[in-house]
């Protein structure tokens, strides 16, 4: 199963996230596969080891639909494995993991209404359920921040919706439930760690990375000395897709 990584065209930190991303799968990915990169690649990427598509971000209002849009585009490549993993520029493989052990991990039920003080995220959130709702398929959080193994005829079917509308559809959550399948309740084990909202200490951090399958990396863990101290201990050896 290949290995697909979504990225955005604009980064603060040259891509620090990625680079950690790629080389936790290099470390911990015990499955064959190529590794894509859809988006704007980072100079540090070996281009001869990795395939690049260049992709733009059009969506100023809504992240997620620039995320569809890539992953649409994704499957239109041909030598694309299928299925294959795909996964955002932030998410960590903490373990040794064969390609049968990317699961589809859900948050429970979307939730029919949203909270009063709902984050434009969770309002996005509410209405992929509401569209998925209308359409007759299943209404489970599948945006979990880990990586998912996916089949591109899952992916195609995102084309039935307009995603693109405000106030927009969670990626994951509106490809994988056009599976049709139920997944298991990711609250059930201590599948994924949420690292950088604030800076832990090195020992929570370590327990953290020592007890979970996977990792993610908030907007703010390449601000937390402790956290980029605790991961680039981790994930130190280079991977041969950097240059």
């Amino acid at each position: 199963m290949d290995v697909a990584w979504m990225v955005g065209n604009c980064s603060r930190n040259d891509d620090w996230e990625l680079r950690m991303s790629m080389r936790s799968f290099y470390r911990n990915y015990r499955g064959r596969g190529r590794a894509w990169i859809i988006g704007c690649p980072p100079a540090w990427i070996d281009r001869s080891r990795v395939r690049c598509i260049l992709w733009p971000d059009p969506y100023q209002a809504c992240k997620d639909a620039n995320l569809i849009q890539k992953a649409l585009r994704l499957v239109m490549e041909p030598e694309l494995s299928d299925p294959f993993i795909l996964c955002c520029d932030d998410y960590l493989v903490l373990r040794p993991t064969a390609p049968a052990e990317f699961e589809l991990w859900h948050c429970g039920a979307i939730e029919d209404d949203a909270c009063a003080d709902a984050t434009r995220w969770q309002l996005r959130l509410t209405e992929t359920g509401r569209r998925l709702r209308k359409q007759k398929f299943p209404t489970w959080n599948f945006d979990g921040h880990i990586p998912y193994p996916m089949y591109k005829s899952w992916v195609r079917e995102v084309l039935r919706f307009d995603f693109g509308a405000d106030p927009g559809m969670c990626t994951f959550s509106a490809i994988l439930n056009c599976s049709g399948r139920e997944g298991k309740d990711l609250r059930s084990e201590p599948v994924r760690a949420w690292i950088g909202e604030e800076d832990l200490s090195p020992a929570r951090i370590i327990e953290l990375l020592e007890t979970h399958r996977f990792a993610c990396l908030s907007n703010k863990a390449a601000a937390c000395s402790n956290v980029v101290a605790a991961i680039e201990e981790k994930f130190g050896a280079q991977a041969p897709w950097e240059r």
